[in-house]
């Protein structure tokens, strides 16, 4: 039995301020208003034990190149703007009496939250820095690496790219820089094709819609539990293979898994009913935008998943999606003609992203897979784990993202608890898992995870 988890105990609290701080004063984009109030964290789990005084210092190199995270957020005449300059980021050292097993043995969501130093969203648009770093240091000489950030400031490419040049500088060696633009409003109005044919992904709530929505927020909305399916890469290719044999054309394993969870999830819901699959697409290569851009440069591909649907059917419909993307999502001009048709940004609470509407049935799946995740070595070795730590605003919220040790996939759900139960329970795993064939090639560790599924 692994020894109980201890709270970390927070040893110091810092500011990490730029070397070379840039004064920018960027306007946001309409997806960055829309991501006002959400912030993200995540943790990287370590080997080995971090040495802070050359983590602080290759982040202060790095932090002013990387202008919206050193930065604070502004409202001024209806207009949201990153304010950049010598905010600087939070930066915490704590220290855990528990092992890095025992720590992921009982890696609940009261747990990951220990390991990050959480951005209070609301309160960044009150002057506190965007990004917010805090490193745990564990009983048995490895770490912990928990990141935390404003969603206005980047999308997870932005924060990716972060993190892969302060990786480097850590170790002294060159990165590459980011693209900054100081409107990036403008910027994309621009650049975007006008796409007229594209619906846009929004709906504006009359005033009925949006107290039954506030109302979802505080009850139903809030009894949600986080699971956390581990597929292998044997699994996924046999996953693949069978979907695309049955559907007839080719799939890319995001594809496939992402059909067949949503597939399994409608089949495991309450009541019968039909969904929407929505997967959150960075669309900088599709769009022929620098992959350097910083900003949140993403929207969703989102196809029908109508009550007993075959699963190769959904997969297909998504391959198609996201193969038309630019014809079909690129919806940045039909959001704006949308959102000033019924009131402009002033009016911005009254709107919701389709991809997120629980009335509607829609699951939202981020695909993080592809990002680099495992790149993130500081010059001595990869992370072992990876998670997402913290709870969306609603459920039907997941990402996906490369398993432990950079092997196969893990999808972390965020369910109503009732589904999630009929999820877990043996009928459910067996049609989570229906692709896989023993044995599971886990390591001693993952295999003692009782919330790895």
């Amino acid at each position: 039995m692994p020894t109980p988890r201890s709270p970390a105990v927070v040893l110091s609290q810092h500011r990490v301020v730029a070397e070379a701080p840039q004064k920018l004063n960027i306007r946001c984009a309409l997806t960055d208003v829309f991501v006002r109030n959400v912030q993200v964290s995540v943790v990287f789990f370590y080997e080995h034990k971090l040495d802070t005084t050359a983590l602080t210092c290759g982040l202060a190199r790095v932090l002013g190149d990387f202008a919206p995270f050193n930065a604070r957020l502004r409202r001024r005449d209806g207009e949201h703007f990153i304010e950049c300059g010598d905010t600087g980021s939070r930066f915490s050292i704590a220290r855990s009496d528990s092992t890095l097993t025992a720590t992921l043995a009982d890696l609940d969501d009261k747990a990951r939250l220990d390991l990050v130093d959480v951005v209070d969203a609301r309160r960044c648009w009150s002057g506190d820095p965007v990004l917010a770093i805090r490193v745990t240091q564990f009983a048995d000489g490895r770490s912990a690496l928990g990141v935390s950030w404003h969603h206005t400031a980047g999308d997870l490419h932005s924060v990716m790219s972060l993190m892969k040049a302060w990786s480097r500088a850590v170790t002294g060696l060159h990165y590459d820089k980011p693209l900054l633009v100081e409107d990036r409003d403008d910027y994309l109005n621009r650049t975007l094709p006008a796409a007229d044919g594209v619906l846009p992904n929004l709906r504006y709530l009359k005033v009925v819609e949006l107290l039954k929505l506030a109302a979802y927020l505080l009850t139903k909305g809030r009894d949600k539990q986080r699971i956390t399916l581990h597929f292998d890469q044997d699994e996924l290719e046999r996953l693949r293979a069978t979907l695309q044999s049955a559907c007839g054309q080719r799939l890319s394993i995001n594809d496939a898994v992402s059909a067949h969870v949503c597939s399994v999830l409608s089949s495991r819901d309450l009541k019968a009913r039909d969904r929407r699959l929505s997967i959150a697409v960075d669309y900088r290569r599709r769009a022929g935008l620098p992959e350097n851009l910083m900003g949140n440069l993403v929207t969703s591909v989102e196809v029908g998943c109508e009550h007993g649907k075959p699963v190769d059917k959904l997969a297909a419909d998504l391959r198609s999606g996201v193969d038309n993307f630019a014809d079909r999502y690129l919806n940045h001009h039909a959001n704006l003609r949308y959102v000033q048709s019924h009131g402009g940004v002033a009016k911005i609470t009254r709107f919701i992203p389709t991809a997120i509407d629980p009335f509607s049935g829609s699951l939202l799946v981020t695909n993080w897979s592809g990002s680099g995740i495992y790149d993130i070595d500081f010059g001595v070795a990869a992370p072992s784990h990876f998670v997402a730590a913290g709870s969306g605003p609603l459920p039907w919220l997941g990402v996906m993202h490369e398993g432990f040790g950079n092997r196969g996939l893990i999808v972390e759900l965020e369910i109503p608890r009732a589904v999630a139960a009929r999820m877990l329970d043996e009928a459910g795993i067996r049609e989570i898992h229906r692709y896989r064939a023993p044995p599971v090639r886990l390591s001693e560790v993952e295999s003692n995870l009782s919330w790895l599924s």
